[in-house]
């Protein structure tokens, strides 16, 4: 069923749900809640040990003036005493003292020496108490691990860490303390975090209903099955060394390059990856025959485009050597058998090759039975069996690669698991959601001006005026030409404009700093409109660290806005949690990217199911543009995916399964600028406006140049990631002096961005040399204290800062201090992780608030919860299902 909003706007893909692989009950065992509660008593009584003891030393103050001699001297002591929190000599305090001072005084003090005598009893009884905890702990702990779905997970992830344990719980010695931190993290992970890796994390379906509670998870324990994955990049690299070789090279067909680009006598494509450099070539004899030979076909089989070419060669052998130039240089490519996003590849591999006999036949066969080891239902719980099954999987792949000749060596990830949940496993009642939906819908029109590519796409309109400033249709290799050589100038200075570009082109690279200093006027303008609303949100703070806007407010912002920021996004996908699933409820956003399908394709292809009910939502479309993503696996697994939108932009050596009709090549594609809203825009040749999505999983940075391109100027990313701030204002985007406080942001009955405190890494305590781990936890527990930052909470170390300098965008995706971490300051192996952290470079701390808590996250569970994340596909009333 379909969820309607005031707006227009709908729900109608069925809700994707995620849920923490293992309840949130196996982190709240580790607790050391004993020496958690001794901590806490410690840090209070400090606390009022200090405030106590500069009032008494301020009632000191006058009854010295009135003394002389030895007495003043006792009295004197006693106040500088007791304002450093020590316990005074027998000779600062005895009968003499006290009878220099009135009575109500000297009870007060009495009552001040005997807390500060209790503070060193409480102090000296930490150490025992934590590490009769320890042993505690580490039992529980070796309970907590035992479990299927980590233990799977877990063998994937660290190998080596998975003997580690397998040995331990069998009967072996107790981990040292580096194996039991490395299992703890791990253990968190699964707990706290819905990053859909491995079985880590259930990936499943929900709908919609019109009764019953706000949220209701199926009875029982769902049934769970595990899907395996073959490395996407190996299996394409053995199906591409197979197809080179002669016959099968000529059983391939061919095709021109799809982005070939005419351009005055010259030709203009894309080479091949992964350089993926941007190739012109003369229009010249070869050239031309090589286009003629197309002229009414996509493809032809290669002995007939050869032929072709040797019409033109006075010896036969040079049409080999034209081929294979053509080949090299990227101007044509041969189609291999097998689509880049076929669920069975191997199959599709293994029926292609059996038509050929020979050698071939015996490749094929043992490419169908790794396909059908992969099919194979493999029981959640056998951990040893699926070791067994990968180890057995991986020699059998390592052969045939070995056939192919490509070197499989990397046993980890060269199998990817999935855990899916059998059936949809939750409903959700439509009234209930209703108004956090519409306030969600209220974000929605608050994206185009949050949208950290809204920058570049100003500055690259700017450009593009200045480069053709009598407004042609430039096609799209040309324009991407244009910038690449602007962006190579600017290493060296180049126009003000070129190095903006520069500044704020990857992903890697903040556009904040350049709001207030842009030469673009609407790049400044745009600084301005997040000013307005960042006031919006301090209108009606609710208390200390949250802010509140209310939507009317926010709505009647936007209203006034320019066309460039006035579109709202067609479709977003929105990852929230439920903070109350009281009726209605309220949610908290964990990240906002396009939606379109994006995620929700992937987990269709993993689990195999379209909605609750079997129910296909069909291909999506938009009342006034055509919709087209990137079909290419791109080398990354999890890029594989169902089909979401009517159109695919043909990408070169990327093999569609979609028909011709469906197909839109590159090379039709051209550039302009729109004269309603000034920013470009992107159509085909034939003047259909065209909108380019990538809906796969692979990082939008580490997409081919051109693909990237395509995206940040004309498609949609993340609006909202969860390492990045929303409302951000320039002048905090340094390392602050302090502790900076940035309040949790409501909206209504969503939460936009959770409180989080920023931090130089020289104001973290460091444990000295000898400290005992009782005072360190009394030291950081009571500095966190200070500082109003929660015990639970997640935290990132930044290694670049908060503008993150990365140089490439490879570094900026493997750098993971990007990641949070989840930390409970009541759990000692939390607190010596985070401990660890501090140690790794990096200038600057975030801890953001736990919201919800871990253990507050209803699950299908209520007696025993595990954090649950939805996505919610919420899109405009020009969105259609169902073509």
């Amino acid at each position: 069923m379909s969820v309607k909003l005031p707006s227009g706007a709908h729900l109608t893909a069925p809700l994707v749900i995620r849920i923490a692989g293992l309840p949130s009950s196996r982190l709240h065992r580790l607790r050391f809640e004993s020496t958690a509660a001794q901590v806490d008593a410690v840090v209070l009584l400090t606390d009022w040990l200090g405030r106590e003891g500069e009032q008494i030393s301020e009632a000191l103050y006058p009854v010295v003036g009135h003394l002389t001699g030895s007495r003043k001297a006792r009295v004197v002591g006693l106040r500088r005493t007791i304002f450093q929190c020590r316990l005074p000599s027998p000779r600062e305090w005895d009968g003499d003292t006290t009878a220099c001072l009135p009575d109500p005084l000297v009870e007060r003090i009495e009552y001040w020496l005997s807390e500060r005598r209790r503070l060193d009893e409480l102090r000296a009884a930490l150490p025992a108490t934590l590490a009769a905890e320890a042993r505690d702990t580490l039992e529980a702990l070796r309970a907590c691990v035992d479990d299927p779905m980590f233990l799977r997970a877990l063998s994937q992830s660290s190998p080596a860490l998975f003997d580690e344990l397998a040995k331990w719980l069998a009967g072996g010695r107790a981990p040292k303390q580096r194996v039991v931190l490395q299992l703890v993290r791990y253990l968190s992970r699964a707990v706290a975090k819905t990053s859909p890796y491995s079985t880590y994390t259930v990936s499943g379906f929900g709908g919609w209903s019109h009764d019953g509670p706000a949220v209701v998870f199926t009875a029982g324990r769902p049934a769970v099955s595990g899907r395996t994955e073959l490395n996407g990049l190996v299996v394409q690299q053995i199906i591409r060394n197979l197809c080179q070789r002669p016959p099968l090279s000529d059983a391939l067909a061919i095709r021109l390059n799809p982005s070939l680009t005419r351009v005055d006598g010259t030709v203009l494509f894309l080479g091949p990856p992964p350089d993926e450099s941007l190739m012109m070539v003369p229009e010249n004899d070869l050239v031309r025959r090589c286009l003629d030979a197309f002229d009414d076909h996509m493809s032809l089989p290669t002995p007939v485009f050869r032929d072709h070419l040797a019409r033109g060669c006075a010896d036969p052998a040079d049409a080999w050597r034209q081929l294979r130039e053509l080949l090299r240089a990227g101007l044509v490519e041969q189609l291999l058998p097998v689509p880049d996003l076929c669920p069975d590849p191997l199959r599709a591999l293994a029926d292609w090759l059996g038509r050929y006999g020979g050698e071939s036949a015996d490749i094929a066969a043992l490419a169908a039975r790794v396909d059908a080891d992969i099919r194979a239902p493999r029981p959640i719980d056998d951990i040893a069996g699926h070791r067994d099954y990968r180890g057995a999987l991986f020699d059998r792949l390592r052969t045939l690669g070995a056939r192919a000749g490509v070197a499989v060596e990397d046993a980890k990830s060269i199998v990817c698991d999935n855990a899916v949940f059998d059936d949809p496993v939750v409903e959700a009642r439509c009234d209930a959601w209703r108004p956090a939906l519409a306030d969600l819908d209220v974000v929605r029109s608050l994206l185009p001006v949050l949208d950290p590519a809204v920058p570049l796409r100003l500055i690259l309109a700017a450009f593009f005026e200045q480069r053709w400033p009598s407004g042609n249709t430039v096609p799209l290799l040309v324009f991407h030409r244009a910038v690449a050589q602007a962006l190579a100038a600017a290493r060296g200075g180049g126009d003000p404009l070129a190095r903006e570009m520069r500044a704020v082109i990857g992903v890697q690279a903040s556009p904040i700093p350049i709001l207030a200093t842009s030469s673009v006027p609407r790049v400044r303008a745009l600084g301005a409109i997040q000013t307005d609303i960042r006031a919006a949100f301090r209108l009606s703070p609710s208390d200390a660290n949250v802010h509140g806007a209310r939507a009317e407010e926010i709505e009647r912002l936007l209203s006034g806005l320019p066309a460039w920021a006035a579109r709202s996004p067609s479709s977003i996908g929105c990852y929230v949690q439920l903070i109350s699933d009281a009726d209605p409820v309220r949610l908290v956003i964990n990240a906002v990217h396009g939606g379109h399908g994006r995620s929700r394709a992937r987990v269709q292809a993993v689990a195999g199911q379209q909605a609750p009910g079997d129910t296909p939502i069909g291909l999506i479309a938009h009342s006034d543009i055509t919709l087209a993503e990137l079909g290419g696996l791109f080398g990354f697994t999890p890029n594989n995916r169902e089909p979401s939108v009517v159109r695919e932009i043909d990408y070169p050596f990327t093999v569609s399964r979609r028909p011709e009709s469906e197909r839109i090549p590159l090379g039709d594609l051209v550039v302009r600028l729109d004269g309603e809203t000034g920013l470009l825009t992107l159509a085909r040749q034939s003047g259909e406006p065209v909108h380019p999505l990538h809906l796969g999983m692979l990082a939008d940075g580490l997409l081919p140049p051109a693909a990237r391109l395509l995206i940040q100027t004309f498609g949609e990313s993340y609006y909202i990631h969860p390492s990045q701030p929303v409302l951000i204002a320039p002048e905090e985007m340094v390392i602050p002096a302090g502790v900076l406080r940035r309040p949790r942001l409501e909206l209504g009955r969503v939460v936009l961005q959770r409180a989080r405190w920023v931090v130089p890494e020289a104001l973290i305590p460091v444990r000295p040399a000898g400290m005992s781990d009782s005072d360190y936890l009394i030291e950081i527990v009571g500095w966190l204290r200070a500082h109003g930052i929660p015990s639970t909470c997640f935290v990132r170390k930044w290694s670049n800062g908060l503008r993150n300098t990365a140089d490439r965008i490879t570094e900026w995706v493997a750098d993971s201090s990007r990641k949070p971490v989840y930390v409970d300051f009541a759990n000692f192996y939390l607190t010596s992780i985070f401990e660890r952290m501090m140690r790794a470079p990096g200038p600057v701390v975030i801890f953001e608030e736990a919201l919800p808590e871990v253990g507050d996250s209803p699950g299908p569970d209520r007696a025993d919860p595990a954090v649950v994340e939805f996505l919610i596909e919420l899109s405009g009333q020009e969105i259609t299902y169902g073509n």
